[in-house]
């Protein structure tokens, strides 16, 4: 399941702090990071933004603000 393929549906905190549909269009490998840290481009119905892994549920939920 993670890293997360790009064409993933998946829910994601926005700034609004609820949970949104959104689509996963890139990942790009976060500087620094380990092996499987990615941010997320994704698209939501208002914008595109990149996100960090903690800010989708993917059956859990550490949250982090989204950018846009």
């Amino acid at each position: 399941m993670l890293p997360l393929e790009v064409g993933t549906r998946v829910m994601c905190r926005w700034r609004d702090g609820k949970h949104h549909p959104v689509k996963v269009i890139e990942r790009r490998r976060i500087h620094n990071g380990g092996q499987n840290d990615y941010e997320y481009y994704v698209h939501y119905t208002e914008c595109m933004s990149f996100n960090s892994l903690s800010s989708f549920d993917v059956g859990f939920s550490i949250l982090v603000d989204s950018y846009c």
